[in-house]
């Protein structure tokens, strides 16, 4: 496979920036229907849902990456959802940030701010998310 190409990113995720969310099950999307589902965005424990820039990523890239999370987590990929970083922030006071921290990939971030609601709400804000976002690779 090729060597992903080296771009420079920002610690700062830019607005126009796509991002792809690794998805693990099969009930997080419809493959029939073309798009995502809530779950797939809702958070982890930490209140935040992790995604990977893949600005100037092309598609063996972003797999690659992918799988390597497969390892890690020790689960199969099932699909890649993509959504921009302008419509997530557009969303109530969510925001993206990049976090490489304990050794996370250079091109992991977080959508975070989840922190504030209630569970009610979390589950609007993922759907809103999800509705926004698209399928960008089925296995």
């Amino acid at each position: 496979m090729p060597v992903e190409k080296q771009i420079k990113l920002s610690k700062i995720v830019e607005d126009k920036e796509p991002l792809a969310r690794i998805i693990f099950y099969k009930r997080h999307f419809s493959k029939e229907n073309g798009r995502i589902k809530r779950q797939a965005f809702m958070p982890a424990k930490d209140k935040k849902v992790s995604v990977i820039r893949h600005k100037g990523c092309p598609k063996d890239c972003y797999l690659r990456i992918a799988e390597r999370i497969e390892e890690i987590r020790g689960k199969n990929l099932e699909a890649i959802g993509s959504i921009s970083t302008e419509d997530v922030r557009v969303i109530n006071n969510l925001d993206v940030e990049s976090d490489t921290s304990g050794g996370q990939h250079r091109r992991h971030a977080n959508i975070k701010n989840f922190n504030n609601y209630n569970d009610a709400k979390i589950k609007k804000l993922a759907q809103e998310l999800a509705r926004k976002a698209s399928l960008l690779y089925v296995v």
